[in-house]
C-alpha cells in the first residue's frame, strides 16, 4: 500500500512538473514570437514614421494628438473591460460570450454616432476647426474595435501568443504603410488618421476569419451583471490610467498650442521606446499566463517577480542611455527643427524607468479576478 501511494505521489509530482514546464515554455516562446513580430513591424513603422517627420510639420503632429486625446478615452469605454473578463473568467459559458461580444458591438456603434456628434464641439475647445475632421475619421476606429474583442480575447485565453503576435505586427505594419502612403500623396495630417482607420478594418477581417465566434444580441442581462460588474470596475481603472497619462498633453495642447504640444508627443513617442517595445511585450503574453495560474500563488508570484526584474534589467540601461544622449538623437534622427523635443524627451526617460517597475502590478489585480481592488488603486493614483 505505502509502495502505491508513493507511486501515486510521484506521478502527480511528474504531472505537475511537465505542466509547469509547459507553462514556462509558453510564456517565453509567447515573449519570443512577440518580440520576432513586433520588432520586425516596429522597424517599418519606425522607418516610415522618421520618413513621414520629414514631409508632415510639428503642427500636422499637433492636431493628431488633440483629435487622439477624446479618441483615446472613448477607445477604453468600447470595450467596458469585457476582453478582460473574458480571459480572466474561464468558466463564462458559450452563449454569455457571444453575448459579450454583442453587448460590445452595440457600445462600438453608440460610440462612433456620439463622437459624430461631438466632433466639432471638441475642435472648438482646441480652437482648431481640423480636430473635427480627424475625429470624424477616427470615430470609424470604434466598430472595427468592437469586433477585435471576441477573437483577441479568446486567442490571449487559448494561450495563441504567435497568433496574436502576428496579427499585432499585421496592424502595425498595415497603419505605418498606410501613413507612409497617404503623406506621400499629399494628404497632410489627415494621413495620421486615415492609416489608423485601414489598419484597424485590415485585422478586424483577419480576426475574425482566424478565430470566429458567434455574436449574439444580450438577452440574459442577469447571468451578464458579474460580467458586467467586473468590466465596470475596469472601465473606470483605465479611465483613471488615462486620466493621469494624459492630463499633460490636454494641458499643453489647450493653452501652450498645437507646435509644442507636437513637439511634446514626440518627445513622449520616444521616451517611451523602452517601455512600449520590450515591457508591452511581457504585457501581451501576462494576460493568459497569470490568469492561468491565478489560483497558485506561488506560481504567480514566481512569474511576477521574475519578469519584473528581468524588465528593469532589461529597460533602465536604455532609458538612461536615451536620457544621456538626448541632443545628439534629436538632431541626428529628426532634425533641428525638433529641438524643442530634448528637453521633455531628458525628463520622460527618468518617469520611463519608474514607471517599468510597477508595470505588471496591475496584472496581478487583474488576471487573478480583483477588478475592485485594481480600481481602487487606480482611482488613488489620479492623487
Amino acid at each position: 500500500m505505502n509502495q502505491q501511494a508513493d507511486d501515486a505521489l510521484t506521478m502527480a509530482s511528474d504531472s505537475e512538473l511537465e505542466a509547469h514546464r509547459k507553462l514556462d515554455k509558453s510564456l517565453f516562446s509567447g515573449i519570443a514570437w512577440t518580440a520576432i513580430f513586433r520588432w520586425f513591424a516596429q522597424f517599418i513603422s519606425w522607418a516610415i514614421m522618421l520618413y513621414v517627420a520629414r514631409i508632415l510639420s510639428p503642427d500636422d503632429f499637433g492636431l493628431s494628438a488633440m483629435a487622439m486625446i477624446p479618441i483615446g478615452l472613448a477607445r477604453l469605454a468600447n470595450d467596458l473591460g469585457l476582453d478582460a473578463v473574458i480571459v480572466q473568467n474561464r468558466d463564462l459559458a458559450d452563449d454569455q460570450v457571444s453575448q459579450l461580444g454583442g453587448l460590445a458591438i452595440m457600445v462600438g456603434v453608440v460610440l462612433t454616432l456620439l463622437f459624430l456628434i461631438l466632433a466639432r464641439p471638441v475642435a472648438a475647445y482646441f480652437n482648431e476647426p481640423a480636430v473635427a475632421g480627424l475625429i470624424a475619421i477616427l470615430s470609424l476606429t470604434f466598430i472595427a474595435d468592437a469586433l477585435q474583442i471576441l477573437p483577441r480575447a479568446l486567442l490571449q485565453r487559448d494561450l495563441a501568443f504567435q497568433r496574436l503576435a502576428w496579427i499585432n505586427g499585421l496592424q502595425m505594419v498595415a497603419t505605418s504603410a498606410a501613413l507612409g502612403v497617404f503623406a506621400t500623396i499629399g494628404f497632410s495630417y489627415w494621413s495620421l488618421a486615415l492609416n489608423a482607420i485601414t489598419g484597424s478594418v485590415v485585422v478586424t477581417i483577419v480576426l475574425l476569419i482566424m478565430r470566429p465566434h458567434r455574436i449574439s444580441l444580450p438577452r440574459r442581462i442577469k447571468s451578464l451583471l458579474p460580467s458586467m460588474i467586473s468590466g465596470s470596475n475596469l472601465l473606470i481603472a483605465r479611465i483613471c490610467w488615462y486620466g493621469y497619462s494624459n492630463m499633460d498633453q490636454m494641458i499643453i495642447g489647450k493653452f501652450l498650442g498645437k507646435t509644442l504640444l507636437g513637439a511634446y508627443s514626440f518627445s513622449m513617442t520616444f521616451a517611451r521606446v523602452p517601455n512600449d517595445e520590450i515591457t508591452s511585450l511581457v504585457g501581451k503574453v501576462v494576460p493568459g499566463i497569470f490568469s492561468t495560474v491565478q489560483k497558485e500563488t506561488d506560481k504567480l508570484r514566481r512569474y511576477f517577480l521574475m519578469l519584473t526584474e528581468a524588465l528593469s534589467y532589461i529597460t533602465f540601461p536604455l532609458a538612461l542611455g536615451l536620457m544621456l544622449t538626448a541632443d545628439d538623437f534629436v538632431r541626428l534622427v529628426l532634425g533641428s527643427q525638433w529641438d524643442a523635443v530634448i528637453a521633455p524627451l531628458r525628463i520622460l526617460c527618468v518617469y520611463t524607468m519608474i514607471e517599468t517597475s510597477q508595470s505588471l502590478t496591475s496584472h496581478v489585480f487583474l488576471w487573478t479576478g480583483r477588478f475592485k481592488l485594481n480600481m481602487y488603486f487606480s482611482i488613488l493614483s489620479l492623487f
